[in-house]
């Protein structure tokens, strides 16, 4: 699973175009240096909701150099949460906290002890580096998950790159996530931010917080109307998509979609027996081009926007990333369910 972690630093997110884009998960930074939360936090907390993304934890950025310093930061961590159950990260990267041995062990340790009494999971956010350096000589002494950063480039990543997977981070805890770009962008974003790989299933297990429910499609009164899932749309993006296909397949007449912007049963019928893939470049490319623009524009999937050159290779990883992110068969063809879910939107 994919996902990203925000601060103030990201300004204001538009949580419903970050999770249609493709975000599986947030996590948010919750306390300030001076103990106040963050200027976004509730603000982040809420848009989350709102737009159903999950909220896998929140990061405490310390600064604790003693065990006692440790023991007031979770307090207020918790009392930020006013009884939110979520992942609680311990964040131990700073330079103050270099150098200290034994002692930064205590301060996690101490953290996790109160994190874990007011019924929150614990974790330590930290480098590969600061780990082997200052972590791993008292791995014993340590028992939760890590969530790690390692950046194998430096390049603006979107939902569509992977990182290159011989850089994962080798540790001797569990590592329950990887921090694989500080360069990630895609829509809903005003700013680049960190995004995450996440091995553990999200769910009740680790005090995933619960979020609102997305709006199921509404069903139309007509009773005429029959589709293979009940799932209707009636939108612009959808008369485009109609348009598209009329002009791809080259449909004229009675074969026709009638361009009226509803998904509905014959929409719906020729979205299942059509599909799309990178291979009809040649014979449909109008039904093409309105998949790149699709992927690219409400999406933000790059190198989409150019000549065929650039994004042929490209286009059929795309779709199998939409997929994945969404829960369908990763086969590279636009079919029924991965229209509807591009024409969602």
């Amino acid at each position: 699973m994919k996902g990203i972690d925000v601060s103030s630093y990201q300004g204001t997110i538009a949580w419903g175009k970050v999770k249609w884009a493709g975000v599986q998960f947030a996590i948010l930074k919750i306390i300030r240096k001076d103990l106040n939360p963050d200027k976004t936090f509730e603000q982040n907390w809420q848009g989350c909701t709102e737009a159903g993304m999950p909220i896998q934890g929140v990061y405490n950025y310390s600064y604790a150099t003693t065990t006692e310093k440790a023991k007031t930061d979770a307090k207020r961590v918790i009392e930020v949460l006013a009884g939110r159950k979520t992942f609680v990260w311990l964040d131990v990267e700073d330079r103050c906290q270099q150098g200290l041995g034994q002692t930064l062990i205590d301060i996690i340790n101490t953290y996790q002890s109160e994190i874990k009494t007011a019924g929150l999971e614990f974790g330590v956010y930290t480098g590969l580096s600061f780990y082997n350096t200052y972590i791993l000589p008292y791995a014993n002494q340590i028992n939760c998950p890590f969530w790690i950063a390692r950046y194998p480039s430096t390049k603006g990543m979107t939902i569509g790159d992977d990182p290159n997977d011989a850089k994962k981070p080798a540790i001797a805890h569990s590592l329950y996530g990887w921090q694989y770009t500080s360069a990630f962008t895609c829509s809903g974003l005003n700013n680049s931010t960190d995004a995450n790989l996440l091995y553990v299933e999200l769910g009740t297990k680790d005090t995933t917080a619960a979020s609102q429910p997305v709006s199921a499609p509404v069903k139309p009164n007509n009773e005429s109307w029959k589709g293979d899932i009940d799932y209707y749309l009636e939108s612009e993006e959808v008369r485009k998509w109609q348009h598209a296909m009329n002009v791809g397949f080259d449909l004229k007449g009675a074969d026709a979609l009638k361009e009226d912007g509803k998904f509905g049963a014959d929409s719906q019928a020729f979205a299942k027996s059509h599909n799309l893939w990178n291979g009809q470049k040649h014979y449909c490319p109008t039904a093409i081009k309105w998949l790149r623009r699709t992927l690219h524009d409400v999406y933000s999937f790059t190198k989409l926007d150019t000549d065929y050159k650039e994004w042929s290779d490209y286009l059929s990883k795309c779709v199998m990333v939409f997929q994945k992110n969404r829960g369908l068969t990763q086969d590279a063809r636009v079919g029924l369910l991965t229209t509807y879910r591009l024409l969602k939107g």
